[in-house]
This record gives C-alpha cells, structure tokens and sequence, in this order.
C-alpha cells in the first residue's frame, strides 16, 4: 500500500548464496518497488528466515518432530549485522539513492517453522523529505 505521508513495501525472497541472494534481493525489490528511489530517509524491518537441518527433527513417524534437543535459537552465522548489510547493498539504487539514507533498520532471524518459507522478509518504510508539501 502506498501512502502520501510514505511508501512501504515487502519483500520476501531466499537464497543460499550470498550474492545471488542479494541479487534476488535486488530483482525482488524491483518488483515490489514501482517508484524511483527516494532520497530521504528510510527505515528497514528485516526477518530472516532459515530452513532446520534434518538433524533437528526425529525420524520415521517423528520426521516432523523438533528433537528436544533441537535449539531454539538461531545463533549460528550468518551473522545479523551482516545479513542487514546485505539487504542494505541490495535495495540501494532500487529504493533509495544510497544506504547511508536507512536511519533506522531492525532485524532479526530465526529458523521456519514447518511449512514456513525460508527467506528474508523486508519492511520498507519512507518519509517524506523535510520540507517536502504535504
């Protein structure tokens, strides 16, 4: 939905590699993105999204059973911050002219549940430039 006072948009895609990642990243946004990039601020909400090895679930009739010693957390790399930086590299040019215009970005990861696609899920909401009319 796109609003006079900012825009948003959501984009969720998924890779294993880091730069044809980020380069679906860059096509998805594209589509999500129907405007050109904006030059004033920017803030980012990121979740990324990551599919549990096989190792974390029982097996025969238990295959869709987390294993109790399954962890809950997502503490492994990628790293947060990187990952961040990623989707940052990936929308400039795209959503907006440069990174250094995301002033706000939060993110966070964990693994998908069952039926849950892996991926990143990107929240993107701009303000209009000061002094810009109403």
């Amino acid at each position: 939905m796109w609003s006079p006072k900012g825009s948003n948009a959501v984009i969720h895609q998924g890779s294993d590699k880091l730069m044809s990642w980020r380069e679906l990243l860059g096509i998805s946004a594209k589509m999500a993105w129907r405007e050109d990039p904006v030059s004033g601020p920017v803030s980012l909400n990121c979740l990324f999204l990551f599919q549990r090895p096989k190792t974390h679930y029982g097996t025969g009739k238990n295959s869709m059973t987390l294993k109790p010693s399954a962890p809950m957390s997502h503490i492994q790399k990628p790293d947060n911050d990187k990952l961040l930086r990623a989707v940052e590299d990936a929308l400039t040019g795209i959503v907006y002219i440069d990174d250094c215009q995301v002033d706000d970005a939060h993110s966070a990861k964990r693994w998908a549940e069952l039926g849950e696609m892996p991926g990143a899920i990107v929240i993107i909401n701009t303000e209009p430039e000061e002094g810009a009319a109403e």
